[in-house]
């Protein structure tokens, strides 16, 4: 079975409501998963990750579209399908369709779902998904099956949570859509084939307990559940209720669906075993209730230890008797984001909760977030988010969650009535992008080398249908993290599809008012005005280092309408007033009048212009370059501190900060004569208050513009901090942190490349490069950064008495400079010696 979504192909064309569609994508694995033998099941079990077939066609069903009726040229072959026992979510329903196959084949399946579905042929799952999106891109998956002649069942389970959903997830009304190509469409299309319905009981949904934005904890009761359901078992089925003809681009007069279907534009997310782990801890624990109940050496049970060890490895079943209750702790090894799958034999009346944590807490309070080393768990509290299961006394039930958990610490709580528990196996599926670091890099401080997989594995597990800005709390993707998860993309991997994605959602969320929302997709929308000037920064970024410009060209429209909703509130003073909403950076709230986002302006506005110069446009260009020369002037007699040689975060005031210098000077407008002031106030510690891990991003890039590549070196003392407090991902802000996983804080590893190696595209598409090595304080450093259009660059630079030297080697097709303190010097493909 093979899933496929995109064409590879970019290009313009026929497009949404708001934008040509432009985001096609190539083919990738699909993470199958295949039921074990014997298994009673609740859903089906991870298997290792198999070629998927590309998609051939930009649309679904372009011989339909061409020979419709010019008022049905939008729509499908097939209709939306619901559950008339299942209408008002938060639901969970099961659609099945029998059908005979006349001979073994392929055939090609387009399946959605509202809001997520799981696939099921034969009783094994085949897909999860539909790719997350908005109700203006509504993604459908492409799905290859191969059925044998005969009698066959396919069959999804469909989660509909409502209010209960993930704030990212949209939602119309609960829903199943599956099309067929070629002639298999009338056997198998949803609303044309004899499709079947009906609620799966056993499932309750409760609001998450301190975290936001996620999807409800789910309780599964054994005693009602529909075991069987996914090979099609069992009774209560009746024929769906048909909705809506689907359909993928607009009806009759210009009429919008309710779902605008379109080609998913990402591969199938990864879904694997996770084979890390030891246990920890086990105790009795007098009740279910275990947030106020403190890990502690001589409360464990090392007799017992062992047991659950080796059920975890798979090697043996461990048994929980009658009346007893038991928690332990797991340490996963490394922050995982993952399914749980629990297969469990009798316990009738009894429960089993499986909770994640990112690390345990120093006090049994759930709003304070203490945790000192992550390695550390004696005296501490375990506040988790996951599942519960109650079983029914049947033999080898396999309970699965619908949605993933995250975390680093694993604790499962089992409580047994009148019958023992037997656990058959516990198992962690292991979800989230493919995305791997496919360059290198090296040098020779052994600290910043060691912090290289904390740096890698926090993009990972912020990285899955879009961009997140933390998987345990939020899952939501915001312009402030989108922009450095996208940089650090780029010197990882090829692939760009998630930033691709995010930009094109992103331009999509803009309102009547020209700003953009500061998370997209999610449902309740919400604006972080500045954050609107740092997506045309992260579209700028894209432009330099991805050869892409149609979709470049796309974006120049958005662009416009958010630097007009900023330079239309011009003040009397000449500086520009904050637009409404949450203005705060740094942990305070901005003044209506901010430094932060007139600078941010200024530098957005010279961004922006080069964009409009670059792709064809140069008299919105000119324009923006007058509003910037304007407003710097302006931002400069409002907000310098003559005494201090600073800039002030509003007029009149004398707080300073790192971030408004830094911007100040990344703006390129600052005089001439602020410039050596600025820069000796600022990294000389006299800046007010300091730039966090978040935006330290930007003191480097004001560090490297000034040619400061020790300051980079003396500010990334935090991450080696990280590891030595035992962290896997980069936290969210300084300790004591919220989150233990915000990938905004892996920027390091763009540093690495782009800042340290001075890495970077010198023109539009990274057609050429610049290499400019500063290595402050190291004694070497290299690194092989993946290019595009095929290759790598080469960088291996050493100090020497004063003087760098070094190699540096191009591929094919790409020329460059090498910028060394003596002077410039061109590169040519092949390798250049310095």
């Amino acid at each position: 079975m093979k899933k496929s979504q995109g064409d590879g192909r970019r290009q313009d064309g026929a497009g949404t409501l708001r934008r040509r569609e432009v985001l096609k994508a190539s083919a990738a694995v699909l993470g199958s998963a295949l039921a074990p033998a014997g298994l009673a099941s609740a859903g089906a079990a991870a298997a290792p990750a198999a070629p998927r077939a590309a998609d051939a066609t930009g649309s679904p069903f372009p011989p339909l579209f061409e020979k419709a009726p010019w008022d049905r040229q939008g729509s499908w072959p097939a209709w939306w399908v619901g559950c008339a026992d299942a209408c008002q979510p938060p639901v969970v329903t099961a659609y099945r369709l029998r059908f005979d196959w006349p001979r073994a084949g392929q055939v090609r399946l387009r399946v959605s779902a509202d809001e997520r579905y799981e696939l099921f042929l034969d009783g094994r799952r085949i897909a999860r998904g539909p790719e997350r999106g908005t109700v203006e891109h509504w993604f459908y998956d492409t799905v290859d099956v191969a059925p044998e002649a005969g009698a066959h069942v396919l069959l999804a389970r469909v989660f509909s949570l409502g209010p209960f959903a993930p704030l990212a997830q949209f939602q119309v009304h609960p829903g199943f859509l599956l099309a067929a190509e070629g002639p298999a469409s009338k056997r198998l299309d949803t609303g044309v084939a004899a499709w079947e319905a009906k609620p799966l009981s056993g499932y309750a949904v409760e609001p998450p307990v301190y975290v936001w934005g996620l999807a409800a904890p789910v309780t599964v009761e054994g005693e009602v559940f529909p075991w069987g359901f996914e090979r099609g078992l069992g009774e209560g089925w009746r024929p769906v209720a048909r909705q809506e003809q689907a359909a993928s681009a607009l009806l009759a007069y210009g009429i919008a669906p309710s779902r605008y279907l379109q080609a998913g534009t990402l591969p199938a997310m990864i879904e694997r075993p996770w084979t890390r782990g030891r246990v920890r801890h086990v105790a009795a624990v007098p009740s279910l209730d275990t947030l106020p109940v403190p890990v502690r050496a001589a409360d464990h049970l090392a007799a017992e230890a062992a047991s659950w060890e080796g059920m975890l490895a798979g090697q043996a079943p461990v048994e929980i008797p009658a009346h007893t209750r038991r928690r332990v702790i797991v340490d996963l090894e490394d922050y995982v984001c993952a399914y749980p799958e629990l297969v469990a034999s009798g316990g009738k009346g009894g429960l089993v909760r499986l909770q994640l944590a990112e690390g345990l807490r120093e006090q049994p309070d759930r709003w304070k977030f203490v945790k000192g080393n992550r390695d550390e768990i004696e005296g501490k509290f375990f506040f988790g988010m996951g599942d519960r299961f109650r079983p029914d006394g049947g033999e080898r039930r396999l309970f699965e969650s619908l949605w993933f958990a995250s975390g680093r610490y694993l604790e499962i709580v089992v409580e047994t009535a009148g019958e023992p528990l037997r656990i058959d196996r516990l198992a962690l599926a292991e979800t989230r992008y493919p995305l791997e670091l496919e360059s290198r890099w090296s040098c020779s401080d052994a600290a910043l080398v060691s912090v290289l997989p904390l740096l890698v594995r926090g993009m990972q597990a912020c990285a899955h249908e879009t961009f997140f800005d933390c998987p345990y709390f939020e899952q939501m993707q915001y312009l402030g993290d989108l922009r450095l998860e996208a940089l650090v993309q780029y010197v990882m991997t090829r692939d760009d599809r998630l930033t691709r994605k995010g930009l094109y959602l992103v331009d999509a969320s803009r309102h009547a008012c020209g700003l953009t929302e500061s998370r997209y997709p999610v449902r309740e929308p919400q604006f972080i005005p500045w954050f609107s000037l740092i997506w045309i920064g992260a579209v700028h970024d894209y432009a330099r280092w991805r050869d892409d410009p149609g979709f470049v060209r796309s974006l120049l429209p958005g662009v416009r309408a958010v630097l007009e909703a900023f330079v239309s509130r011009r003040t009397s003073q000449g500086v520009a007033a904050t637009p409404e909403g949450w203005n705060d950076s740094e942990g305070t709230r901005e003044p209506e009048v901010s430094a932060l986002t007139n600078w941010l302006l200024v530098w957005t506005l010279r961004l922006a212009a080069e964009l409009e110069d670059g792709f064809g446009e140069p008299e919105p260009g000119a324009r923006w370059r007058r509003h910037a020369a304007a407003l710097a002037a302006a931002a400069d007699r409002v907000f310098w501190l003559e005494a201090a040689g600073l800039y002030s975060d509003e007029p009149g005031g004398r707080v300073t900060s790192e971030l408004v210098q830094s911007i100040a000077l990344l703006g390129g407008t600052c005089p001439a004569a602020r410039r050596e002031r600025l820069a000796r106030g600022l990294f000389g510690g006299e800046a007010g208050t300091r730039s966090d891990v978040h935006t330290l991003h930007y003191l480097f890039e004001a560090a490297r513009l000034l040619r400061r590549p020790e300051v980079v070196l003396d500010r990334l003392s935090p991450w080696s901090q990280m590891r030595r407090n035992g962290l896997r991902t980069p936290i969210e802000s300084a300790e004591p942190t919220r989150s233990d996983c915000h990938a905004w804080g892996s920027h390091p590893l763009y540093h690495f490349f782009a800042t340290l190696l001075g890495i970077r595209p010198s023109g539009w598409g990274f057609r050429q490069v610049d290499v400019t090595p500063m290595l402050g304080g190291l004694e070497h450093a290299s690194g092989r950064l993946v290019h595009p259009a095929g290759g790598e660059i080469v960088v291996e630079a050493e100090q020497k008495e004063g003087a760098i030297h070094g190699r540096v080697v191009l591929p094919p097709g790409l020329a460059g400079r090498l910028q060394l303190p003596s002077g410039l010097r061109p590169l040519v493909v092949g390798e250049t010696r310095f």
